[in-house]
C-alpha cells in the first residue's frame, strides 16, 4: 500500500556537527600520536646518555689501571662509548628536527587558506544530509510503532505522528512514500528490505538520478541511476507480498 504525506517538523544541523566533531577528534588523535612519539624519542635519549656516561667511566678505569698498551677490553669499551655518542648525537639531530617539522606545521595550519568548497558538491551534501536523516527518522518510527503494536507496522503516515513528534528531526525537505506496511515477523533481510522511499527522483549535478530509501534496519541511503530508472534495483529490496509496488 502506498501512502504520501510531506512533513516540515523542524530542522536539522546535527550532521554538520558531527563532521566538526570528527576532524576535531582526528586533529587530537594526530597530536597524542607525535606527542607519544617524541616521549619515546626523549626517553630513548636519556636511557642512551646513561649508558654512555657508565661506559665512560668504566673507560675512565680502565686506562687508569692499564699502565702499558690499552687492553681489547678497553679497546672494545672506547668503540661502544664512540658508537653511543654518535647515536646520542642523531638522536638529538631528529628531536631537533621533529620540533622543526611540527612548528613549521603548526605554521602553516594558521596561515593556510580555507580549503575552497565545489559549489556544486556543498549543494548536493545540503540537498543529501535532510533526505537521508529524514529517512532515518521515519524508518525509526516504524520500529517504534511496531512496538506497541505487536509487530506491526503502520499503513499511513500519520499513525507515526506521535512517535516522530519526540525526535524533531523531520525537515519536511521531501516526501516519502511506505512501500511495506505488513509485521516484523515475516522480514528475514532487514538490511536490504525497503520501508520507505522517496517519491520523486531527483538529477544530481553530475547529470545522475537519485532517490532516498529508508530500510528496515534502521538505514538510510541514496541510491542513483544513469537513466532515472529504479524499477529493477527496487525490485530486488521489496517484500514478496501482495499490496506492494
Amino acid at each position: 500500500m502506498r501512502t504520501k504525506f510531506p512533513f516540515a517538523i523542524g530542522a536539522l544541523l546535527g550532521v554538520t556537527a558531527l563532521v566538526l566533531l570528527f576532524l576535531q577528534h582526528q586533529a587530537q588523535k594526530k597530536l597524542r600520536a607525535e606527542n607519544e612519539s617524541l616521549r619515546r624519542q626523549v626517553e630513548q635519549a636519556d636511557q642512551l646518555t646513561g649508558e654512555n656516561e657508565r661506559l665512560s667511566n668504566l673507560v675512565v678505569r680502565a686506562q687508569a689501571s692499564s699502565a702499558g698498551a690499552p687492553s681489547s677490553e678497553l679497546l672494545k669499551l672506547r668503540g661502544e662509548v664512540g658508537s653511543l655518542r654518535k647515536q646520542t648525537n642523531e638522536l638529538a639531530a631528529l628531536r631537533n628536527e621533529n620540533q622543526r617539522l611540527r612548528t613549521a606545521s603548526a605554521e602553516r595550519r594558521e596561515n593556510a587558506e580555507p580549503p575552497q568548497t565545489d559549489p556544486a558538491e556543498g549543494e548536493l551534501r545540503q540537498k543529501v544530509y535532510p533526505k537521508l536523516n529524514d529517512a532515518k527518522a521515519l524508518v525509526t518510527g516504524f520500529r517504534l510503532y511496531a512496538d506497541d503494536h505487536q509487530n506491526q507496522l503502520p499503513e499511513q503516515f500519520e499513525q507515526l505522528a506521535p512517535y516522530l513528534s519526540r525526535m524533531s528531526r523531520i525537515t519536511g525537505s521531501n516526501a516519502f512514500e511506505i512501500v511495506y506496511s505488513g509485521p516484523l515477523a515475516g522480514i528475514t533481510n532487514p538490511s536490504a528490505l525497503i520501508f520507505v522511499r522517496e517519491q520523486q527522483a531527483w538529477q544530481r549535478p553530475d547529470g545522475r538520478w537519485a532517490k532516498t530509501y529508508g530500510f528496515a534496519d534502521g538505514h538510510a541511503e541514496v541510491h542513483t541511476e544513469p537513466d532515472g530508472n529504479f524499477e529493477s534495483w527496487e525490485k530486488e529490496r521489496l517484500f514478496p507480498r501482495s499490496g506492494n509496488p
